[in-house]
């Protein structure tokens, strides 16, 4: 697909469309497992671009340890915060 609209570089693999209202969208390829997209505002800057990045780190890290085998189901704490103690 490619740049559109655009002289700003994009590395290998990541595709941009500029999109109506300000937004421009990445599609991000996850091997054999499709793509991700991510909606930008515009005009991308560099401040923004650092923003961007911590909050997706702090996203997927919450997403990761949602989807843990060891994570514990928000709605078994609430459950037993309701139970008399010594019957949950």
């Amino acid at each position: 697909m490619g740049m559109m609209g655009s002289s700003r570089a994009i590395p290998p693999g990541l595709t941009t469309q500029e999109q109506p209202m300000n937004t421009e969208h990445i599609q991000v390829p996850l091997s054999t497992h499709g793509q991700a997209r991510l909606d930008l505002p515009t005009p991308l800057t560099h401040e923004l671009l650092t923003v961007l990045e911590q909050s997706l780190a702090q996203t997927l890290a919450r997403l990761r340890r949602s989807l843990s085998v060891d994570a514990v189901d928000p709605a078994l704490i609430e459950y037993a915060s309701w139970m008399p103690a010594g019957r949950q």
